[in-house]
């Protein structure tokens, strides 16, 4: 069953930092069984950037866990679309670190999620 449908993320990313989905999303996106998120970016710049995304879980909203896989490890250029599933154990609080990789990279990032119940 669909729990939910929606945009995720959206901003401007410039450098390597750890960018966050929203903490109002984080009860939302603990709830999918099966997590898939699509990522559009455009207004890419720099030397070789790729984009990443985890799909990190906490008990409490304050000590979060990264798996070692990856959601999402992509090169990207100009107006590309990729995406990412999991099966989310989740642990009652779930948030998407969205980071770019490169030489000073930079792209605007647009993450849609979709959770399915078993």
């Amino acid at each position: 069953m669909l729990l939910f449908s929606q945009n995720v993320f959206d901003e401007l990313v410039v450098g390597t930092a750890h960018y966050f989905t929203a903490s109002t999303l984080e009860g939302l996106l603990a709830t999918a069984d099966f997590l898939v998120v699509i990522a559009h970016v455009t207004e890419v710049a720099g030397g070789s950037p790729r984009l990443v995304v985890y799909l990190e879980q906490s008990c409490n909203g304050r000590d979060w866990y990264a798996p070692s896989t990856a959601l999402i490890d992509a090169a990207i250029a100009n107006d590309t679309v990729v995406a990412g599933m999991s099966g989310n154990e989740s642990l009652g609080f779930a948030r998407l670190r969205v980071a770019l990789q490169g030489s000073s990279p930079q792209a605007r990032i647009r993450i849609g999620g979709c959770g399915r119940s078993v």
